[in-house]
């Protein structure tokens, strides 16, 4: 894609522009990845009447190759909230969201027009049994919070994925409300969009029975 600018960028007409953003959910607080140093989990989510819910002040990145992206990418999960658990000795404790913007910017017919395109990729923490991780007093907070979002997010998913009764959209609507990972994924989920999920799994070894 970046080639492919490029390649067009002796089009005086055609002007491109990449951008990222990456930004962390944790107990349904959001913080900016790529923020100060000392930025905390303080940012408000908004909702545009045309574009949806947004994150309001979260900083977005000009890049000019998928290098300057990785290098973001690093810089964010450097940052990421991470805790030690029975399960993993750094769990992670919030879900994770990077969004690449391209804006194509040109005239049609001597009118100015734009173009915007936009890449998440969604890291999801994964679901927790308080009696496998040993999770007590906050790791057993932010473990509720992971499992709620999860439970939420299945929810929705399943029922935009069907023909739903006018009933069964003013209960989606709610169920969206209702949790910030989900009202924050709401471009993604609800407008047009392609969406492909990428699920790890780890899988214990059971001690085998000799016969």
């Amino acid at each position: 894609m970046f080639a492919k600018m490029q390649d067009s960028s002796n089009d005086a007409s055609t002007t491109y522009r990449t951008e990222a953003s990456y930004l962390e959910i944790y107990n349904e607080r959001v913080k900016d990845l790529l923020g100060p140093g000392n930025a905390d989990h303080g940012l408000r989510v908004r909702e545009h009447p045309k574009e949806g819910p947004y994150v309001q002040n979260l900083s977005k990145h000009l890049v000019m190759d998928y290098g300057e992206i990785r290098s973001l990418m690093e810089r964010g999960n450097a940052v990421r909230t991470t805790a030690s658990t029975q399960m993993n000795d750094t769990s992670s404790r919030s879900h994770a969201i990077f969004t690449v913007t391209f804006v194509k910017a040109g005239f049609i017919g001597g009118l100015p027009t734009e173009t915007k395109s936009k890449i998440h990729l969604v890291d999801l923490a994964g679901s927790e049994r308080a009696n496998a991780t040993g999770a007590t007093g906050q790791r057993l907070k932010e473990g509720g919070h992971i499992n709620k979002s999860l439970v939420t997010l299945g929810s929705v998913i399943s029922a935009l994925a069907e023909a739903s009764s006018p009933k069964q959209q003013q209960s989606d609507s709610k169920q969206v409300g209702e949790d910030l990972v989900v009202f924050v994924m709401l471009e993604q989920l609800k407008f047009r969009s392609r969406r492909r999920l990428i699920v790890g799994h780890k899988i214990r070894e059971s001690p085998r029975r000799c016969v």
